[in-house]
């Protein structure tokens, strides 16, 4: 119902082991995702942007892992996430607006054994963002779905 679209783009990842133990990941995508057709069921016109789509998300991972002792392994971590802005309708729409751009940063750890035992930790969202995932207009309100807070975990796992 929204007539004929176009996403148009490039992906990059990349992965550096620079040590033993001791690897770096990035991605990085850009994404133009267009209507083609005027669409006014959904007061879209040709030429606007599809809703929710981000021009460019960014992330990047490190991690390092190092023998503890001769039966346990130690590893560490931090990832990062950007998600540019978006707008949350077509352009004709009265309640379309641009939901702000956001980032996270991630970091975890664990201790596994050589039998699969694993203990870990993390925070998810260290900084608490604010991130809006997507909205929804009801009546005279609009509704927002953000991200996961900041959040703190523990867990334990056995591989057999």
């Amino acid at each position: 119902n929204g007539g004929r679209a176009r996403s148009e783009g490039v992906e990059l990842e990349a992965v550096l082991r620079p040590t033993r133990g001791f690897v770096v990941r990035y991605n990085a995508a850009y994404t133009d995702a267009r209507l083609l057709d005027d669409s006014p069921a959904v007061s879209a016109r040709a030429g606007d942007p599809i809703p929710y789509v981000p021009k460019w998300s960014l992330g990047a991972d490190a991690s390092y892992t190092f023998a503890l002792t001769g039966t346990w392994d130690a590893s560490f971590g931090v990832n990062y996430q950007l998600q540019d802005k978006r707008v949350s309708g077509f352009a004709l729409d009265a309640r379309r607006f641009t939901l702000p751009s956001y980032d996270t940063v991630d970091l975890r750890a664990a201790l596994v054994s050589t039998d699969g035992l694993e203990f870990n930790a993390f925070i998810r969202n260290l900084g608490d963002s604010r991130g809006i995932a997507n909205t929804d207009p009801a009546g005279d309100t609009i509704r927002a779905a953000l991200i996961q807070p900041r959040t703190f975990g523990v867990g334990v796992r056995k591989s057999f």
